[in-house]
């Protein structure tokens, strides 16, 4: 194929017909290439997931579209704006199906969703993109950032957990490292609250906000461009709309900090309604000033506990942890998980 035989579309997803031809591109691309990569293990986001975010999603301006050759999908872009801070970046991502790459798709694309960028007056894209779990495997992906300028900017880990939901004793074995450094009990100044989005709306709302917020400026960034995030209730209770719209039911387990009254340390894990055997491990953190009591291991312990008790049936639960972040590695290694793939977070800062 010639590079002249792409066509490069935008579409409006709040159109039926652009939606059914987004969600064939996304099985073509971005279903394929996850699947190539780690098989059935691969957990990919359904075409319907990411078109209600799309259409839900009050923190961003998204453009989204498909390429297309002799008029079938081939390919998927989207470019994610954030409305609230970090308003000089820009998130890119690109999908393009195995049997077309290395035929000049993909440069296409970038360069046509690096042109709306600059447009935008925005001067940094960013891109997160999975890799091959070995350093010495073929990696496509390193090559064609680096050839377009990008650099590597948070190495992490895509790790796994594998559970046998018939067997009775998984669960415990995973979480006895946790139960073992959290000890029998906490701290009488701090008190695990645990809660399901669906079942406990906008509870926290204020405390919550002020988490995510931190959790933007505690959790590793490497050399990211990124600043603190701005949080609040309304936004919050946005999140747990579009995670609403999207089928996943997600628990949270907090720490109070009963002194002061306010939540010190969080735990998520969200679970899709359309494959419940695949969990999905969130956001961690516990703040700064409240380090040291064990907090971090008493809430994953719990959350999990809570997940596999409404959802039994789940058997994979997957993580993603910065490669520098020793300490939650070495936790998670000791639960179980498995290192399955790397991702980075590639950047560039156009000219």
């Amino acid at each position: 194929m010639l590079t002249s035989d792409l066509t490069i579309a935008e579409l409006d997803v709040d159109r039926e017909e652009d939606a059914a031809l987004y969600r064939r591109a996304h099985d073509a691309a971005d279903v394929a290439s996850a699947r190539l990569l780690l098989g059935d293990r691969h957990g990919a986001r359904t075409a319907d997931e990411v078109l209600a975010w799309v259409r839900t999603d009050a923190a961003h301006d998204k453009r989204i579209g498909v390429g297309l050759v002799d008029g079938e999908p081939v390919a998927t872009w989207g470019l994610t704006f954030s409305r609230h801070d970090n308003l000089d970046v820009a998130d890119v991502g690109l999908s393009v199906a195995p049997g077309h790459r290395r035929q000049g798709v993909g440069t296409r694309l970038l360069e046509h969703a690096e042109a709306i960028v600059r447009e935008t007056g925005r001067g940094v894209v960013q891109a997160w993109e999975l890799l091959p779990a070995g350093e010495g495997d073929e990696d496509p992906t390193t090559a064609f950032a680096t050839r377009h300028g990008y650099r590597s900017t948070l190495p992490s880990l895509r790790s796994d957990l594998d559970l046998d939901p018939d067997d009775a004793t998984a669960l415990d074995r995973a979480l006895a490292p946790l139960d073992a450094e959290a000890g029998d009990h906490l701290d009488p100044d701090y008190r695990l609250v645990t809660w399901w989005w669906d079942r406990e709306p906008h509870a926290w709302l204020e405390e919550r906000a002020h988490l995510q917020r931190r959790m933007s400026t505690d959790a590793p960034t490497g050399d990211m461009t990124s600043e603190e995030q701005r949080w609040d209730a309304e936004r919050v209770r946005a999140w747990e709309g579009t995670a609403t719209a999207q089928g996943r039911a997600v628990v949270d387990t907090a720490v109070l900090h009963v002194p002061s009254g306010r939540l010190v340390a969080f735990t998520q894990i969200g679970v899709p309604s359309a494959a419940q055997e695949h969990a999905y491990q969130w956001n961690t953190l516990v703040l700064r000033e409240h380090r040291g009591h064990r907090l971090g291991m008493a809430i994953k312990a719990a959350n999990l506990r809570a997940a596999v008790e409404r959802f039994p049936q789940v058997r994979r639960i997957t993580t993603y942890n910065a490669a520098s972040n020793a300490p939650m590695l070495r936790v998670n290694l000791a639960m179980g998980f498995r290192p399955v793939a790397r991702e980075t977070c590639w950047e560039k800062t156009l000219g």
